[in-house]
């Protein structure tokens, strides 16, 4: 995220979906600004979960499954400072329950209330993201997230679509649970409603947030379905330095 508020600035781009990463730089208001990488991995093993994978997931054990456990997200956080250096690790793992997962898909982008803006369509939209999440993820015997076969099975170009959504899903899921920014929102709906001074160029991020102790942050996500990709990470982080401030 591009952490504009107070005396720090910083900036978090998570790229994730099967694999992904973030990066965030912090430093003055002055623009002084050092490095910082975060990187999130769901991991790609299937482990031993063959009984939720197709018609199996629909036996009982595999549903006593589903509910018992909480999957875990691995993930790496370097060269953080500041009021972040606590994040700082070089393997970690956050807990989560399928119903954060859920929430993180169906508010992805939008403002406190939007979700529920259109009536039946907006039911049909929370539907629809809420089932992308359980058809495309799956929990592994190990409690890691793993794709489904369906997912593996998709069309390059449905790929696309899926990691677009996926990315945003974990980009909004870590931007609440690590830097309590509790609604992150779509860059090119909302900006307009804000004044926003941005570098010039037409490149801008996917994200913007405020936290709970009123600091904003940017985000750009980079969903990927095979291995971790380090020039999207780079051009994430581009992205993201292109918004310098935000005032509501």
């Amino acid at each position: 995220p591009y952490h504009l508020g107070g005396r720090e600035k910083a900036r978090l781009l998570p790229p994730y979906n099967a694999l992904g990463a973030a990066r965030l730089g912090a430093g003055t208001c002055h623009h002084h600004r050092c490095n910082a990488d975060l990187l999130f991995l769901i991991r790609l093993r299937d482990g031993n979960s063959t009984m939720l994978m197709g018609p199996q997931s629909l036996q009982s054990s595999g549903r006593r499954m589903l509910q018992r456990r909480m999957p875990t997200i691995p993930y790496r956080a370097t060269n953080f400072s500041g009021a972040f250096a606590q994040l700082n690790t070089n393997n970690t793992e956050i807990t989560v329950a399928w119903a954060q997962l859920v929430w993180a898909a169906i508010t992805a982008g939008k403002a406190a209330g939007d979700e529920y803006a259109y009536g039946i369509y907006s039911t049909l939209e929370r539907l629809h993201r809420a089932s992308m999440i359980r058809a495309y993820l799956m929990q592994t015997a190990s409690g890691h997230i793993a794709r489904t076969m369906p997912y593996r099975l998709s069309d390059p170009s449905e790929k696309t679509s899926i990691s677009f959504y996926l990315g945003m899903t974990l980009a909004k899921l870590f931007a609440e649970l690590l830097f309590d920014v509790p609604r992150m929102l779509h860059f090119a709906v909302y900006a307009q409603n804000y004044q926003i001074v941005a570098a010039p160029g037409e490149s801008r991020p996917d994200l913007i947030g405020l936290s709970n102790s009123g600091e904003w942050f940017v985000f750009e996500a980079k969903g990927r379905s095979n291995n971790f990709d380090p020039d999207a990470l780079g051009t994430a982080k581009e992205q993201a330095e292109q918004i310098q401030s935000i005032d509501n």
